[in-house]
């Protein structure tokens, strides 16, 4: 209850601010994603506790114009968290997705590559954190530093209905124009 009515006081702010967005990480974490099929499963129960302390806060946000987005962190399957979100059926509450997040779960965990985060989103993705990384950690490089696939990164961007809000989150901030301006010197974006 407590971090409901913390929420909710956050999303009075926000919505008084003039601000447009939340981000919150996922509740799925690399325990659950390998014992997602074992007896040892708790995906009911981190449904039911997420829909407990996200369904105040999702109703004010509704009123208040602001979009939750629930972002990528541990997540080995990336259709999970989309059908989580889903199962509030709000416009206010949608998916975001760390590139860098997606990478590391691709090569620690065994999850899929980036690309596939965004398509399993598809047009429920509202938000991208861009970063670099090296799939061992959460980096936050500059764009092409890493070993990220972008071009199939870019690729699903594409094929989406309408962009999602693009951010860059960088370590160091002096690699910001950088990365801003990498993607359509590799002839990936406009």
């Amino acid at each position: 209850d407590r971090i409901a009515a913390a929420l909710s006081a956050l999303i009075r702010i926000l919505g008084g601010k003039g601000g447009g967005h939340m981000v919150l990480h996922s509740p799925y974490t690399t325990w659950h994603g390998f014992n997602r099929w074992t007896n040892q499963c708790d995906a009911a129960g981190i449904a039911e506790r997420t829909h407990a302390t996200l369904a105040p806060a999702v109703r004010m946000a509704e009123d208040h114009g602001i979009e939750i987005v629930l972002e990528n962190c541990e997540d080995r399957d990336p259709a999970e968290r989309v059908a989580l979100a889903a199962s509030f059926n709000s416009p206010a509450l949608r998916v975001s997705l760390d590139t860098g997040h997606a990478h590391y779960a691709h090569g620690a965990t065994g999850a899929p590559p980036v690309d596939a985060f965004i398509r399993a989103a598809g047009p429920a993705l509202a938000h991208v954190h861009l970063q670099d990384a090296d799939a061992v950690a959460d980096r936050h490089w500059a764009l092409g530093q890493g070993n990220i696939l972008w071009p199939g990164v870019f690729a699903a961007l594409r094929e989406l209905p309408q962009i999602p809000r693009l951010i860059l989150e960088m370590a160091d901030a002096r690699d910001i124009l950088r990365s801003a301006r990498w993607p359509a010197g590799q002839g990936l974006a406009g």
